[in-house]
């Protein structure tokens, strides 16, 4: 009998969790999508069979390239204005934003709530380095507060989540995240203290795994009882973020796009970014979308 090697091992834990967890088989819907072709049959209620099958879709070609660069230039733009206080140690606030000390970790409501301006953090482990914007429209220009409008509650989306379970959904602010050359990350977890939907628009191109992609492990956010073997690992093993490291790897995916590509994402199932090399960076424009229960 051969000895199994560390990758062997996993893979065997990999599938016998799931089959503890009597988890659905994998399905074949197809989850990537292209906007230019949303006038052919079938294609709203495709990416629709898609998000409720996968929890995850990708449509590319959602935001045209004009409309990317005008972000990435306002967004570029601001973050030069206020390179000294983001990267230095104590906080900062002016008319506009408000920036938490370097690598110290704010509440998510604390930085979404901030009165009037965009809330900037550079984050702490394990995802150092990471740069979120919250409330990004703060930062930019009526016409470009527009192109987030119209890409998140202004466009299709709601009605592609519409009816996608008992909760009612709802948008809550536009975010921005940006890594740049981050090795080290958060490995693959659900989100536990949001736990909704999350629309993403990549500003930039993500081709490649070197860029650092939003990966998924398809169908995982309907699996409750295998995400709740994964917790209490994470728990056992002191994990600082909310464990999901455990499902068949058949299902992970890597959201590889050119800029201006949608990804609809259910942040119950397993997800993380990936890593990245040196020299490369990610924007992302993020919609947060919450869910209410009866009216709560």
């Amino acid at each position: 009998m051969r000895t199994l090697s560390t990758d062997d091992l996993f893979e065997v834990m990999d599938i016998a969790f799931e089959e503890m967890a009597g988890c659905e088989p994998l399905k074949d819907t197809p989850y990537v999508y292209d906007w230019e072709r949303r006038a052919e049959n079938g294609f709203f209620m495709g990416v629709k069979q898609a998000f409720l099958d996968h929890g995850f879709v990708v449509v590319e070609n959602f935001m045209t390239e004009d409309k990317v660069a005008k972000l990435r230039e306002e967004v570029d733009t601001a973050l030069a204005e206020y390179d000294e206080p983001i990267n230095g140690d104590k906080e900062f606030s002016d008319e506009r934003v408000f920036i938490s000390p370097k690598n110290i970790a704010p509440g998510y409501a604390e930085m979404r709530d901030k009165e009037g301006v965009a809330g900037i953090n550079v984050r702490a482990v394990p995802d150092v380095g990471f740069i979120d914007i919250f409330n990004v429209h703060r930062l930019l220009s009526e016409e470009s507060k527009e192109i987030v409008e119209e890409h998140g509650p202004g466009s299709f989306i709601p009605a592609i989540i519409s009816g996608y379970d008992d909760r009612e959904w709802c948008f809550d602010n536009p975010n921005l995240y940006l890594r740049r050359s981050m090795g080290d990350c958060a490995g693959w977890h659900y989100d536990r203290a949001y736990g909704g939907l999350k629309a993403f628009v990549y500003l930039t191109d993500v081709e490649t795994v070197d860029d650092g992609p939003y990966s998924y492990a398809l169908g995982t956010h309907k699996e409750e009882k295998l995400r709740a073997i994964n917790k209490k690992i994470g728990d056992r093993t002191g994990c600082i973020y909310a464990f999901y490291e455990f499902f068949n790897r058949a299902r992970r995916v890597h959201a590889l796009a050119k800029k201006g590509a949608l990804i609809l994402s259910d942040q119950a199932g397993a997800h993380r970014g990936w890593y990245q090399e040196q020299g490369h960076e990610r924007y992302i424009l993020v919609y947060m979308i919450d869910g209410l229960k009866n009216g709560k």
